[in-house]
């Protein structure tokens, strides 16, 4: 199956078009994981899919859009 998958990092299997094949059943944390994005802090990433906040345990459908929000600050 496919998520569209929009992150401010390289996701690993991810096409041009952010579209990333995905085992079904898979959850927000394998995608994570593909990232290879700092293992330890890559847990404490705010992510939505189809627009609502869910949990890293979430399961992923054919079609879901998978936003990771990077969390920053300025001043």
């Amino acid at each position: 199956m496919k998520v569209r998958v929009i992150a401010p990092f390289e996701i690993r299997g991810r096409d041009a078009d952010d579209f990333l094949e995905v085992a079904p059943g898979a959850s927000v944390r394998e995608v994570l994981r593909r990232s290879g994005w700092m293992p330890g802090l890559s847990r404490l990433l705010p992510v939505m899919v189809n627009g609502e906040p869910v949990n890293h345990s979430h399961i992923l459908k054919d079609g879901d859009i998978l936003v990771i929000v990077f969390p920053f600050s300025g001043g």
